[in-house]
């Protein structure tokens, strides 16, 4: 699975919820987490990123995937804020059930994420970029992607890249490259 953490520093504030018409296996995007129930059957949801109208949305559809069962695709009845959580409502009909829920983690499908501006990727994306030294070097393939707390890190089997200006000159999304310049720096 992967999270939605856009490559900017700033994250677009408007989701419209779409249309869940993509089979669950599908739906790989980590959006937050159930922390546990609330009054009968409300579940309560630490989101890993803000995202306008994500969980609030009335019929916003979240799907769950709990650590043992089958996933669950559920719509948002009503939710409020409460702390670092949102309490949710999904009309889950009894405790037990709402019970069996907490430690899932809450997906979205990609298709469902904010769209980035022109040039801004969400990092998995990039996996399977070519890394292209400037000097046409062929760097591998983007493997993984980490995350630093300063930046993150493309990592092919060839080198590890930070995702900084002073050594990613561009990204191209119709060639799927990214174009890394002063690569023998990051050999020494």
């Amino acid at each position: 699975m992967r999270a939605e953490c856009p490559r900017s520093p700033h994250s677009p504030q408007i989701f419209m919820p779409k249309t869940a018409s993509f089979p669950l296996d599908e739906w790989d995007v980590v959006v937050g987490r159930v922390k546990g129930r609330w009054d009968h059957s409300r579940l309560r949801i630490v989101p890993f990123v803000e995202t306008k109208g994500r969980f609030s949305a009335k019929d916003a559809p979240l799907c769950l995937a709990p650590k043992s069962g089958e996933r669950v695709l559920l719509h948002v009845r009503e939710a409020y804020r409460k702390d670092n959580c949102w309490i949710c409502d999904f009309a889950i009909p009894t405790s037990e059930e709402a019970d069996s829920y907490v430690g899932a983690d809450v997906l979205i499908h990609a298709s469902m994420r904010p769209k980035l501006p022109e040039g801004e990727f969400y990092p998995d994306e990039l996996l399977g970029f070519s890394m292209k030294g400037t000097d046409g070097e062929e760097l591998g393939e983007i493997e993984e992607i980490l995350d630093s707390p300063a930046h993150e890190i493309y990592v092919s089997e060839k080198l590890s890249v930070p995702a900084v200006p002073h050594f990613i000159a561009k990204i191209e999304a119709e060639t799927r490259t990214v174009w890394v310049q002063n690569a023998k720096e990051l050999r020494e």
